[in-house]
């Protein structure tokens, strides 16, 4: 704490002043205009919405959305950015490869108890090699190469072998406690908001990138198919979850279990989308798999894998 001026000698208070007096003379008397800034340029550089984006573009799924309430700036920065959108769900994206389901070049019965050895108790005698998705065959079975939206969970993800899910089509689950509370205060008068054209960050959300078109949503033993030419969003999935909620809600099963019915890891929830093999009828498989490295050869004669349609 700095002393008093009263309290010091008279002395000191004389030296004081004088040092005073020649500080003013020798700079001139002081401003009271605070200091120019001379961050300009760098606000030029670092406001830029270029270089906003490729920042944002590196930020967790969470951390983006809610990236969107720090300024006017950084929200227009999103919703004008094809790459943040694409990212978000909210634009669609093309297909970054895809897989063909394979058998091995070798033969079971000379391999005899070998091949058990290579391949598992299971015999497993094919698997899915990826390709880019430009080569593919459109003549022959392939699954697409395609990311999960967050919020929800491939149910398979721990269990599932991925040409398993290639060939059954993969299951997933909601995993968001937040969008299962809206489904359960979700009214029927909501209806024309869910299917209509109002705008909701989430809800505008594709349920997959690239969009399916269509995928079978189950509830215990109720199940809905939903279809949309242009991708199924959040908002088509909520609205099926609604008509299945009025349905039980009809037959007088209580709410709170109507809504347990919704919630993450209970089991009898989950959305269907068509593999290789099995409902066809909805449209291309999906493989939810980042990974690209499933092909896989000969144990002994190196010669690689062989298609198998």
């Amino acid at each position: 704490m700095a002393p008093d001026p009263s309290r010091l000698p008279l002395e000191t208070t004389k030296m004081r002043a004088k040092a005073e007096e020649k500080t003013v003379e020798a700079t001139g008397p002081r401003s009271e205009e605070p200091p120019v800034y001379v961050g300009v340029a760098a606000d030029a550089v670092f406001n830029t919405a270029e270089l906003i984006e490729k920042i944002l573009l590196d930020v967790p799924f969470r951390t983006l959305l809610t990236s969107q309430r720090v300024s006017k700036q950084w929200k227009d920065a999103i919703a004008g950015s094809k790459e943040i959108q694409e990212k978000l769900f909210l634009r669609p994206a093309k297909a970054k490869g895809a897989f063909r389901k394979f058998s091995y070049l070798l033969d079971r019965h000379e391999l005899g108890d070998l091949f058990d050895v290579i391949f598992g108790p299971y015999g497993r005698d094919s698997a899915v090699e990826h390709i880019p998705f430009e080569s593919v065959d459109r003549s022959k079975s392939f699954a697409l190469q395609a990311s999960l939206n967050p919020l929800f969970q491939n149910s398979l993800e721990v269990m599932g072998l991925p040409w398993d899910r290639a060939e059954d089509g993969e299951q997933v689950a909601l995993n968001n406690i937040a969008l299962v509370n809206h489904i359960a205060k979700t009214e029927k008068k909501d209806m024309p908001t869910l299917l209509g054209k109002v705008k909701s960050s989430y809800l505008d959300m594709f349920l997959s990138q690239p969009p399916a078109e269509a995928v079978e949503l189950c509830c215990g033993d109720r199940s809905r198919t939903i279809r949309s030419n242009e991708g199924i969003r959040i908002r088509h999935i909520v609205a099926a979850c609604l008509e299945i909620k009025m349905s039980m809600q009809e037959e007088g099963i209580e709410k709170k279990k109507i809504v347990d019915y919704f919630r993450p890891g209970s089991g009898r929830f989950y959305i269907d989308f068509p593999g290789i093999l099995h409902n066809q009828e909805l449209g291309p498989a999906f493989l939810f798999c980042s990974k690209t490295g499933f092909g896989v050869e000969d144990p002994r004669s190196k010669k690689g894998v062989i298609y198998d349609d």
